[in-house]
C-alpha cells in the first residue's frame, strides 16, 4: 500500500513521533516511529531534541527500513 506524506506536520508523543500519511484512495493514516526506533537510529542515549533532529533529517525516507524498525512502527487509519 503506497503512502504519501499528508503534510510536513508531526507530533512528539510519549511513544515517539507521529505524523500523517495518505494512501491512493485518500484514506488518512496516523503513523508512529517509536521512541525505541528513534533511540536505536540516533544511538546512545539521545535527547528528545536529538530524536526530533534525526526525524526531520530523515522524514523524506520511507518509515521502514531504518535500524530497529521491525515491529516498531504503527499504522492506524484515521
Amino acid at each position: 500500500m503506497p503512502l504519501s506524506r499528508l503534510n510536513d506536520g508531526f507530533e512528539i508523543e510519549l511513544e515517539g513521533i507521529a505524523f500523517g500519511m495518505v494512501d491512493r484512495q485518500g484514506h488518512r493514516w496516523r503513523c508512529l516511529i517509536t521512541d525505541r526506533v528513534l533511540s536505536d537510529a540516533v544511538g546512545g542515549a539521545p535527547t528528545q531534541k536529538d530524536k526530533t533532529a534525526w526525524f526531520r533529517a530523515n522524514r523524506s525516507s520511507p518509515p521502514i527500513g531504518f535500524p530497529g524498525s521491525v515491529g516498531q512502527r504503527k499504522w492506524v487509519r484515521l
